[in-house]
């Protein structure tokens, strides 16, 4: 439906509905499946250039992912030297408890990016399941607002 839409839309109104989308995207993405997340309705290019673009700190925190990421696979352990290590859970968990981010894709990229780079963190792990269920409560919260019900004439029901 959202190919569709954006498909048979002028630049400008494709930049209006992505504006929408980020607005609302705790509501849009509840009803994703966990597996493919916002990926089930958009392209890759749409969710990185359009999506995390308008969502700061999400894309504050999936652009130092890639930053340690890219280090780690520059040394030759292929591991962050525990310097970086404790730089970066020090900016997820100051991220994680002041200002979470607002996809629930973001959350699963850190928890990848974590796994990857070989660091565990009970604390990390608390706050990424906080908010998870916080997306999850918003997100529930943010739908019901789009439940609108209408009484057609004529409808057979």
């Amino acid at each position: 439906m959202w190919d569709l839409l954006l498909a048979h839309s002028s630049e400008k109104k494709r930049q209006q509905f992505f504006t929408i989308i980020a607005e609302n995207i705790e509501a849009v993405q509840y009803y994703c499946n966990d597996e493919d997340d916002l990926l089930e309705l958009f392209e890759w290019e749409d969710v990185w250039g359009q999506l995390y673009s308008r969502l700061g700190i999400d894309h504050k925190v999936i652009a130092s992912c890639s930053r340690y990421m890219v280090y780690a696979e520059q040394q030759v352990t292929a591991s962050l030297t525990d310097e970086k290590q404790g730089e970066f859970k020090a900016f997820i968990s100051l991220v994680y408890e002041h200002t979470p981010p607002r996809m629930t894709l973001t959350n699963r990229i850190v928890s990848n990016t974590l796994r990857n780079l070989r660091i565990t963190d009970d604390e990390i792990d608390r706050l990424l399941e906080a908010s998870r269920c916080q997306l999850i409560d918003s997100g529930s919260e943010q739908s019901q607002s789009f439940h609108d019900h209408y009484e057609l004439e004529n409808w057979v029901q």
